[in-house]
């Protein structure tokens, strides 16, 4: 998967904010699983890119978190993410 430069950068800040899976704790070697989040990273551009709405932006991450991964969740974790993310974001 080709990904542009602000689907990396999203990608970069999943990686550096919110990794909901750990990843980076349990894998020595990132590049072995560099691409784990990249379909994540391209929903959430598209999300930004249509200019969404904070809650949207958290209900699809949380949806992600607790649903399609599995886990408990850290709701505080992914509302900072969301948001910091949302505010932070220059088109």
């Amino acid at each position: 998967m080709i990904l542009n430069k602000d689907v990396l950068i999203i990608k970069k800040k999943i990686w550096d904010e919110w990794d909901p899976i750990d990843l980076k704790y349990f894998c020595t070697d990132l590049k072995q699983i560099d691409d784990e989040y990249d379909t994540y990273a391209v929903a959430i551009y598209e999300l930004i890119k249509r200019k969404c709405y904070e809650q949207e932006l958290f209900n699809y991450l949380w949806n992600l978190e607790t649903q399609h991964m599995g886990l408990s969740g850290n709701e505080e974790k992914t509302k900072k993410f969301a948001h910091n993310l949302l505010t932070n974001w220059k088109e």
